[in-house]
């Protein structure tokens, strides 16, 4: 992934999304619009149930280039409350499948125990694991910047991932946390990427891109309708509101939730191309200043020591 410009979103694709389109009907319209990446779940791909057409779309993805981000899992098994999706299920799709990113298997959040040996246990386990991304847990936000650091200098991941909603409440105190864990990060000797799990909205990834985040995955793009005007989100009945500003949108010959969700894919292209250019730049700000204010961008450059 060298040739990879940061930082990227990747579509999230999963079975308990608040959407009416089944989660299959998501990949088809994800790799049939060739957005570059998205994020898909081990678990839906185990319980596929037409694993034919599923094979072939995996292979028109990976045809196409687009870069796959393996999920463990977890999320689909806490909403659905599936016991028996366990870690060995979970590497029968690892061995089944060439994925670009994947994540290991972390269901230590379901163990308290776990969480006073959390590093020793995470590099132990998966020390023997081929090229695993690692996602990271923890009860208390400011717990992260050392567990953090410390996995990647043992393992050296490819992404350590965290949940946003783990890191603390408002965006400030997610911006500062974030902005902490690259800061100890940057010490080590290699670059380590650092993805934020479950954030979708696109004014919460320009200031997370600020902090130094690299990537992020949320199911937004496939639950609500992006203004591209003012970058903020809206309930998915209100497209009509926004006609104007895609040529899907606009177009009446295609269903509804295919205008929506192609409208949606290309605000998110365009608006990663941009902030990948600003950050390049050294911009960012500007475009923090004209989407959100300049009082919080200054307050923000405070806060965070940039």
């Amino acid at each position: 992934m060298n040739d990879v410009l940061f930082p990227l979103f990747f579509p999230s694709i999963s079975s308990v999304a608040k959407t009416k389109l089944k989660w299959t009907d998501l990949l088809k319209l994800v790799i049939s619009f060739d957005f570059p990446q998205f994020l898909i779940s081990a678990y839906d791909i185990y319980h596929i149930d037409n694993r034919n057409e599923f094979n072939n779309l995996f292979q028109r993805a990976i045809d196409q280039s687009q870069i796959i981000m393996l999920d463990s899992g977890i999320y689909e098994k806490t909403w659905k409350n599936d016991p028996s999706w366990t870690e060995r299920e979970f590497k029968e799709i690892l061995e089944k499948y060439e994925i670009h990113i994947k994540f290991n298997f972390d269901d230590y959040i379901f163990d308290a125990e776990n969480s006073y040996n959390l590093i020793d246990n995470i590099v132990q386990h998966y020390s023997n694991y081929d090229d695993i991304s690692i996602i990271v847990h923890s009860k208390s936000p400011e717990l992260f910047v050392d567990t953090c650091y410390e996995i990647a200098k043992e393992l050296k991941p490819d992404f350590i991932a965290i949940p946003e909603r783990e890191l603390g409440f408002g965006i400030y105190e997610v911006a500062i946390n974030i902005s902490k864990i690259r800061m100890k990060l940057k010490s080590l000797e290699e670059y380590q990427h650092l993805h934020i799990l479950g954030t979708g909205n696109p004014i919460s990834i320009l200031i997370y891109s600020l902090c130094g985040a690299d990537s992020f995955d949320g199911l937004d793009w496939c639950q609500t309708v992006v203004d591209y005007n003012s970058a903020t989100l809206h309930h998915w009945q209100h497209l009509d509101f926004f006609t104007n500003q895609s040529d899907y949108a606009k177009d009446k010959n295609l269903d509804y939730f295919v205008r929506l969700l192609a409208h949606n894919l290309s605000f998110y292209k365009i608006w990663m191309d941009e902030i990948q250019n600003k950050l390049k730049e050294n911009m960012l700000g500007d475009m923090i200043e004209k989407y959100i204010s300049k009082d919080f961008y200054l307050d923000l450059e405070k806060k965070i020591g940039i």
